[in-house]
């Protein structure tokens, strides 16, 4: 389940809704649950949400609708760890541009101390075991998925990137490109 989490300053937005307190009752009433939080708690609440994805092991953060170079801001001594729980997909362009906010959120990780496999979870390896896409058994150390990449992958309309052999990939609407 992708749930909103955080501000939003669209017309006719209720804040209030976006506070992931709200959700510790369900999480509580249905641990296995899935839970990915889009917009990691942006505005109000990124340490609620930073939080409940390092305590809870089926809760996640979406983070590719927040500029990467300011999560270390966000998200503090907690972004190394919080690597292994973040999932960065989008079906929007984003600003400047999703290309270039992969490849800000690589250096970002990498600049925190992340291994190269926390990273490339985040690129994607992250989404594909929350989606069901592809199983990455857990690593016996490091990060929690082994350090190589199956496939190119895509749910619906999002766009995933992800490392593979040092370059970074995407995959949408059935075409592999190389960056």
């Amino acid at each position: 389940m992708i749930v909103h989490c955080g501000t939003s300053t669209f017309a006719g937005s209720a804040n209030a809704y976006g506070n992931p307190e709200l959700l510790d009752p369900v999480f509580r009433d249905f641990p296995g649950l899935t839970v990915v939080l889009a917009h990691g708690g942006r505005g109000w609440w990124y340490d609620q949400a930073a939080f409940l994805a390092l305590m809870r092991p089926s809760v996640w953060l979406e983070v590719s609708g927040l500029p990467p170079r300011r999560l270390p801001d966000y998200y503090g001594s907690s972004l190394r760890r919080l690597a292994s729980k973040m999932i960065f997909g989008t079906d929007w362009p984003g600003v400047p541009g999703v290309q270039a906010n992969a490849r800000a959120l690589e250096k970002v990780l990498l600049e925190a101390g992340c291994t190269a496999g926390q990273v490339e979870g985040a690129l994607g390896g992250n989404a594909a075991a929350v989606l069901g896409l592809v199983h990455y058994p857990r690593a016996s150390r490091g990060s929690p998925w082994t350090s190589h990449a199956r496939t190119p992958l895509t749910a619906g309309r999002s766009l995933f990137y992800f490392a593979r052999n040092g370059r970074l990939q995407t995959r949408q609407m059935g075409a592999v490109r190389v960056l």
